[in-house]
């Protein structure tokens, strides 16, 4: 089976592996609903490992999150590079509902505690953690309406 360079629909593909090759409409149903499981996850890992920057102590921890999600981050990215659409919406579906159920951290001005809000999105350019005698962040951002 030669992969396609253009956007098709349809249930016969490969993904990933060639021994992930879906065949039937039910197994393609299936391998979206993991898709969408996969996309949540990875969005909850996002906020889990920002809600961890600057804790003292658990570096490792927040190094790990981070790793992990941006694997997730590029194997959704290999899916989306099927060229099934498909399995493309399904990501992105995924992907919304997860910024939906954990929605972006942004932080007071002046402040290094995260609160959660829904009216603005502060998007972080840059965390810098300066570490002297204890762990203290500055955080540079665009406020987005």
């Amino acid at each position: 089976m030669q992969m396609p360079m253009f956007f098709e629909w349809s249930f016969d593909t490969i993904v990933l592996f060639e021994q992930l090759h879906v065949q039937n409409p039910a197994a393609y149903f299936v391998l979206c609903l993991v898709l969408i499981a996969i996309c949540i996850l990875k969005q909850y890992l996002v906020l889990q490992q920002v809600l961890l920057v600057g804790s003292r102590g658990k570096i490792v921890l927040e190094t790990l999150l981070y790793i992990t999600h941006t694997s997730i981050g590029y194997g959704l990215m290999l899916v989306c590079m099927t060229f099934n659409a498909g399995l493309f919406v399904t990501t992105m579906i995924g992907l919304a509902i997860g910024h939906f159920l954990f929605p972006p951290v942004t932080f007071e001005v002046g402040s290094t505690s995260p609160s959660q809000s829904s009216y603005y999105q502060l998007s972080l350019l840059f965390i810098e953690v300066a570490t002297q005698g204890t762990y203290t962040v500055s955080l540079h951002f665009i406020l987005e309406c």
